[in-house]
């Protein structure tokens, strides 16, 4: 039997929870040890089975802390972190990253002192400046010394791993995402009853983002570029529907409000299960340019929605564009407002036909039976021919608390905030 701590997490909840979580449900099910340690808050409750998979929050290891004052906070963190490696004696460590090489040199050094073997998820490439005062390449040798596999979640991580960091390819695994089964293409009762919750028309044209509402995933662009759209006359029944939460919602909203548009673009809040949404949307646009392997458009793809991405690593290898989505460029709100209108123009028969053609691709080629069971294999937990457990849970709930900052005007904490409405208010997390 393995003994398996997953440490990490990330602020707000995501692709890298949902990921996560069925890792460690699918290796408790198989018998091995799991929990998991976070410096965040805990949104795993819901997801993992908590008999099995005990989660502890340890504020002195988050990240974040760590790089704005490395110097107050680097004595804690590794006090921190020897005191949970002693908690858990004999257990191997598995570092579950938002951005990889987020954590410092010090954290691996002490799972080798302390005989752990050690692996490594990585769920986006940084896009901010290195922060650390060691470079790249002296980071990417503590890598290769402690870490006995990077597993990748897109070939453009592994890429940047070996360019930037220089982490030979044999540690290097490329493990792709996948999508929870539970995602289908809507019927059209579903669909009806879906528009009819949030009083949409049945014939309105509803375009569609779901994720973190947070400045790179560029919302405001998408919110700027709908309106230019509106402005064709052929476009006037158009809706663009928001879901998601995060510290950029009140902005987005006075953005649409104030470029008069407030009626058409409907904020729905955070949905515990996202299908509520997919089964309304004739369209799914991501508007970032950077990700690691993106599960929002991955599950609009196999809830058999057309999707409007920019071009980059992971997204190429999901669209095949003009056969099963739409791969454009969005670097600009004008560029993304061109893409909109040509999937608009492109008519409910082909869009139909591309998001039949999405679910295709993600069932033949992004299965969880097969994506997963890589992960397991680069964890070196083999399963041979035996099936892949079944998934837990995939409704996550995130609450929300509004905080006063100064001069008295409300924002919203990422420490977790209190959200409105969506299609169906989450129930607050125990």
């Amino acid at each position: 039997m393995r003994r398996l701590l997953f440490v990490g997490g990330s602020p707000e909840p995501g692709g890298l929870q949902i990921h996560t979580a069925d890792v460690m449900q699918a290796i408790a099910a198989l018998g091995h040890c799991v929990a998991m340690v976070s410096a965040e808050r805990d949104y795993f409750a819901k997801i993992t089975p908590r008999d099995r998979i005990p989660f502890e929050r340890v504020r002195h290891l988050s990240v974040g802390r760590f790089i704005k004052r490395p110097a107050m906070n680097g004595l804690a963190r590794a006090f921190a972190l020897i005191s949970v490696l002693a908690r858990y004696k004999g257990h191997d460590v598995v570092l579950c990253r938002g951005r990889f090489a987020e954590t410092p040199c010090l954290d691996m050094l002490l799972a080798k002192l302390f005989g752990r073997t050690i692996y490594t998820i990585e769920h986006a490439p940084w896009v901010q400046d290195w922060p650390f005062l060691t470079s790249k390449t002296r980071y990417g040798a503590v890598m290769d010394r402690c870490v006995r596999r990077v597993i990748a979640v897109s070939a453009e991580i592994a890429e940047v791993a070996a360019r930037e960091f220089q982490i030979p390819s044999d540690k290097l695994s490329v493990c792709r995402n996948w999508v929870d089964p539970g995602f289908r293409p809507a019927a059209d009762d579903s669909r009806r009853l879906a528009r009819q919750r949030l009083g949409l028309p049945q014939d309105a044209v509803i375009f569609g983002y779901l994720g973190r509402l947070s400045s790179e995933k560029r919302v405001d662009v998408l919110i700027d570029a709908f309106r230019q759209h509106l402005a064709r006359a052929d476009a006037s029944n158009s809706v663009l529907v928001i879901a998601g939460e995060g510290s950029s919602r009140a902005k987005l909203e006075e953005q649409a409000r104030l470029a008069g548009i407030g009626g058409q673009v409907r904020f729905v809040g955070w949905q515990t299960d996202p299908r509520d949404v997919f089964d309304l949307l004739d369209l799914f646009v991501l508007p970032s340019l950077v990700e690691g392997f993106p599960l929002a458009l991955m599950e609009a793809m196999s809830s058999g929605l057309a999707c409007l991405a920019h071009p980059m690593s992971s997204t190429r290898e999901l669209i095949d564009s003009g056969r099963n989505g739409i791969l454009g460029d969005m670097s600009t709100a004008r560029s993304l407002a061109g893409e909109l209108a040509a999937l608009h123009d492109a008519g409910r028969n082909s869009v139909v036909a591309m998001g039949r053609a999405a679910a295709e691709t993600i069932a033949e080629g992004f299965s969880r039976q097969i994506r997963l069971r890589a992960v397991l294999d680069a964890l070196d937990i083999p399963i041979g021919v035996m099936e892949v457990p079944p998934p837990y849970n995939r409704a996550m709930e995130y609450q929300f608390r509004k905080v006063k900052s100064p001069g008295n005007a409300q924002s919203l904490s990422p420490e977790g905030m209190v959200g409105d409405a969506g299609i169906e208010p989450a129930t607050p997390p125990v």
